[in-house]
C-alpha cells in the first residue's frame, strides 16, 4: 500500500512538472514570436503593405496607440502635408515609402509664417522627390515653424533636404538619416534639442549660420552662464553633426539677448568640412571629448 501511495505521489510530482515545462515553454515561444515579427519587420523591403490614400492613411492614424506607426505602406506626400493642414494629429509612420517628397510651403501662411503643431515622426523609411527645375526635392520646409518633435530617424532622403531658415521649437532628430543628396541647414534654429549622430550626408551640406538658442530659468533672467573650461555648460546641449560615429562638441557664445547660440561656422554659403570621414572641432579653442 505504502508504495503504491509513494508511486502516485512521484506520478502526481511528475505530472506537476510537467505540467510548468509546458507553461515554460509556451511563455518563452510567446515571448520571442513578438521579437521575430519585429526583426521581420525591420529587414523587410519599404512599402510592403502597397499603396494606401489619405482616407485610409488618417483613419489608420486616429486609432493608433501611442507606441504604434503607420507601417510598410506606400503614401503620398501631398496627403501628409494636407493632413497637417486639416489636423493637429501625430504624424508617424515607419518602414515606408513617401513617393513625392514632402513640400511644406504648401501649407497656409497665416501672419507671414508657417507653423506646424504636429508631432512628426518618419523612422527608417524613404522620402522620393519632385522636379523642380534642374534640382529634386525630397523636403523643403521653407520659413516653416515646428512647434514639436519631428524626427527623420534612420529615413533617407532621395532628393534634396532644404530646410534654410527652419525654426524647431521642439526636438529633432536626425539620427541615422541618409542625404542622398544636397543638405542645407543655412540658418536654421534649434531650440530643443538637435540630434544628427550618425547621419551621412552624400552631397553638399551647409549649417552656415545655424542657431541652437536656448532659453534660460527665470532664476537667470538677465545672465548667461559663461564656459570657463572648454566643457559645454549646462544651458548649451549637444549636438552631432558628424555622419559617421565619433560625435563631437560644437560650442555656442552667448549672444546679447541672453541666449545661446552657435558660431557661426565660416564666412562662406557652405561648410566643406561637413563631408563623410570628417569632424566638427570645438571651437572654444579647446578640443572635447568624442562621444
Amino acid at each position: 500500500m505504502r508504495n503504491e501511495l509513494s508511486m502516485n505521489n512521484n506520478t502526481i510530482i511528475l505530472n506537476k512538472y510537467r505540467f510548468l515545462l509546458a507553461i515554460l515553454l509556451i511563455t518563452i515561444i510567446a515571448s520571442i514570436s513578438p521579437l521575430t515579427s519585429f526583426a521581420q519587420e525591420e529587414t523587410r523591403e519599404r512599402g510592403w503593405n502597397g499603396r494606401i490614400i489619405k482616407a485610409e492613411l488618417l483613419q489608420i492614424l486616429l486609432n493608433l496607440k501611442e507606441d504604434e506607426f503607420v507601417a510598410g505602406y506606400i503614401i503620398n506626400g501631398s496627403d501628409i502635408i494636407e493632413i497637417i493642414e486639416e489636423s493637429d494629429i501625430d504624424i508617424r509612420i515607419k518602414n515606408s515609402v513617401i513617393e513625392g517628397g514632402l513640400d511644406f510651403t504648401n501649407l497656409p501662411v497665416v501672419d507671414q509664417r508657417i507653423e506646424v503643431n504636429n508631432k512628426i515622426s518618419i523612422k527608417n523609411s524613404e522620402i522620393g522627390f519632385w522636379q523642380a527645375g534642374n534640382s529634386k526635392y525630397s523636403l523643403y520646409s521653407g520659413k516653416t515653424l515646428f512647434n514639436k518633435l519631428i524626427s527623420f530617424r534612420e529615413t533617407q532622403f532621395c532628393g534634396e533636404a532644404d530646410f534654410i531658415k527652419a525654426q524647431f521649437s521642439g526636438k529633432s532628430s536626425f539620427y541615422n538619416a541618409q542625404f542622398s543628396e544636397e543638405a542645407d541647414f543655412g540658418g536654421a534654429q534649434f531650440s530643443g534639442s538637435a540630434d544628427f549622430r550618425e547621419a551621412q550626408f552624400s552631397g553638399k551640406s551647409s549649417f552656415y549660420n545655424a542657431q541652437l538658442v536656448r532659453k534660460h530659468s527665470s532664476r537667470e533672467p538677465n545672465s548667461v552662464r559663461k564656459q570657463t573650461s572648454g566643457k559645454p555648460n549646462s544651458v548649451l546641449k549637444r549636438i552631432s553633426l558628424k555622419p559617421n560615429s565619433a560625435r563631437e562638441q560644437i560650442s555656442g557664445k552667448p549672444n546679447s539677448a541672453g541666449e545661446q547660440t552657435l558660431v557661426k561656422l565660416n564666412s562662406g554659403g557652405k561648410h566643406p568640412s561637413i563631408k563623410p570621414n570628417s569632424v566638427w572641432k570645438q571651437t572654444s579653442g579647446k578640443p572635447n571629448s568624442v562621444g
